[in-house]
């Protein structure tokens, strides 16, 4: 967001006078002791050595003198003896004038530096601007430019004047690709690297006598950012690449963006414009935006707390198709079989995929073979005896798996259409059926060592000896709001979410029977991200 400020007359700022020869008395002005570093290494770097740093007096130790002289300590101990001063904007200029400086160099002060300390060097005071100048002035170009949504970032070294960033420019160029997600921890030392890579040539400019060029004043624009409250809420009724530059930007702010969908919070990941394994699409104003993560939040308290625990990783919903490859296992085999039994939308087959992809191994979803022995078999006549010969399951080590039917893709309409909702009742209650289908679902487990198999009544049907037998459950109210989410672009699916079933109940219970403590694992997921049910599977593994 930026406001376009109205074209006026500016003062011309006095001619910069070049220094003496080629190499410039440098001084610094900044605020850390890294800051303080980087400039006095491409200064150096350029052949203008810094003579001086100067530092604002208790820059954010609130007034505590001992702090100052901690944080004075820190920058000396990277300049490596050269002379460091620290004073008020007031005293600035009385505190540089000994030091008979051509060129000051500042980066990130905190306030606009008084006329009489512009006026202390020779040829003025060069600053460093993330930004095209006259475009994005003020104290928050990046945040600014990634709000308004652009993909490149600017930068300038421009001679100051007494306004914000406004003085001549005398250099000038793209820096950088904004980070597409990422927090400013992550991101700053990047652009800071980039920013000061225009010091040489600024440098050697000014030595040359250059005065720089006067900004287009008609063109200025301020850097705005919306209030702190709203920083992360995104508002889904604006076009999307307006919503994924707001996800962008509350990313950048250390915030992790969260949204309503019918009535429901939900934590928000890393937003792409195209779909893509691990992606749910969100519907915007006039387009999907697919994101990465699409966590329900319970109440209202934990929508507060998500905005102030900004996740590092990527972590994909529940009920999304693929996962992160953050959870690689020091050994190259998961080890054997991995069964995961629970009720719909508890995580089974995102846990399933995070598995197969962290470890390389194959995954299979148990559930859409039961949909589509209902949207093609029984339609076509087929009966359960035959059903391996016109539906075939193919597993990949850490891809989704693919039905075919007849040697041809099944299609998600298909599935969830409404000949598989009339028929899927006699699927799953029919004996023949469900023998059919597990001998089918059998003979993969047959070719794998290495597989993880989700879905119902997988630990006592499929895979008894399994490495590890994992139960996931949730809250009824957290996995009806995931299953919403994930239809919400399908009002025509019905959502059937209860509490435990019979069926399930006795999977639990057989698990909790028949299973060795060390081979067994129940999680409830309900406030969990997936990347903490991946951890928590990973370490239950043997081995």
């Amino acid at each position: 967001m930026t406001t376009t400020l109205p074209a006026q007359p500016a003062p011309t700022p006095p001619t910069p006078r070049p220094g003496p020869g080629t190499r410039l008395r440098v001084g610094v002005l900044t605020t850390s002791a890294t800051l303080h570093a980087v400039l006095a290494r491409q200064c150096t770097a350029a052949g203008h050595p810094p003579i001086v740093h100067a530092t604002p007096r208790v820059y954010r130790s609130n007034g505590d003198p001992e702090a100052d002289r901690e944080r004075l300590a820190a920058i000396a101990g990277q300049v490596h003896g050269t002379p460091v001063v620290s004073a008020h904007a007031r005293e600035l200029a009385t505190r540089l004038d000994k030091f008979d400086l051509d060129v000051l160099v500042a980066y990130g002060y905190p306030t606009l530096v008084p006329p009489d300390a512009l006026a202390t060097p020779r040829v003025g005071v060069l600053n460093l601007h993330s930004s095209r100048l006259p475009d994005l002035r003020g104290a928050a170009p990046v945040p600014a430019a990634i709000l308004r949504g652009d993909r490149e970032l600017w930068g300038t070294a421009h001679l100051m004047d007494a306004r914000y960033d406004a003085g001549p420019v005398v250099v000038q160029r793209p820096l950088l690709e904004l980070p597409a997600w990422c927090t400013y921890d992550e991101g700053h030392e990047t652009i800071t690297e980039a920013l000061v890579g225009l010091l040489p040539t600024a440098l050697a400019l000014l030595a040359r006598g250059f005065a720089g060029t006067r900004q287009d004043e008609g063109r200025a624009t301020y850097a705005e950012l919306p209030p702190e409250a709203d920083r992360a809420s995104i508002d889904l009724a604006r076009p999307v690449a307006e919503v994924q530059a707001r996800m962008r930007f509350a990313r950048w702010m250390g915030r992790t963006p969260h949204t309503r969908v019918h009535g429901h919070p939900y934590r928000l990941g890393r937003p792409h414009l195209r779909p893509g394994p691990g992606r749910t699409p969100i519907p915007c104003a006039n387009a999907h935006l697919w994101v990465e993560e699409c966590t329900p939040i319970l109440d209202h308290e934990n929508a507060a707390r998500a905005q102030a625990r900004p996740s590092t990783r990527s972590s994909p919903p529940v009920q999304t198709t693929d996962a992160a490859p953050a959870h690689h296992r020091s050994a190259a085999s998961i080890g054997g079989s991995v069964s995961v039994d629970g009720p719909n939308a508890s995580g089974k087959t995102t846990l399933m995929l995070g598995l197969a992809r962290a470890f390389r191994v194959p995954g299979l979803d148990t559930g859409p073979t039961y949909r589509a022995a209902a949207a093609y078999a029984i339609p076509q006549g087929v009966p359960p005896a035959d059903l391996a010969r016109h539906l075939t399951v193919v597993v990949r080590p850490g891809l989704p798996q693919r039905l075919l039917w007849r040697g041809v893709d099944t299609l998600d309409d298909d599935l969830f259409g409404p000949r598989a909702s009339a028929n899927i009742s006699q699927v799953a209650g029919d004996p023949q059926w469900r023998e059919a289908i597990r001998a089918i679902h059998a003979q993969v487990c047959a070719r794998h060592r290495d597989i993880v198999v989700v879905g119902r009544d997988v630990a006592p049907t499929l895979l008894p000896d399994a490495t590890l037998s994992v139960f996931l459950d949730a809250d009824p109210q957290v996995r009806r709001a995931r299953r919403e989410l994930q239809w919400a672009d399908h009002p025509e699916r019905p959502v059937h979410v209860d509490a435990l079933s019979p069926r399930d109940l006795a999977t639990r219970a057989w698990i909790t029977e028949h299973r060795p403590q060390a081979r067994r694992l129940d999680l409830d997921t309900t406030t969990m991200r997936i990347d903490e049910v991946l951890d928590s599977v990973r370490r239950a593994l043997p081995g």
